[in-house]
C-alpha cells in the first residue's frame, strides 16, 4: 500500500507500519 504521508515512509522503515497497513 502507498503511504499517504511522506513521514510514514521514514517511520515505515523503523516501525512495523507495513504490517499494520496490511492488517487494515
Amino acid at each position: 500500500m502507498i503511504p499517504r504521508k511522506p513521514a510514514v515512509v521514514s517511520s515505515h522503515q523503523s516501525l512495523p507500519v507495513c504490517r499494520i497497513s496490511e492488517a487494515l
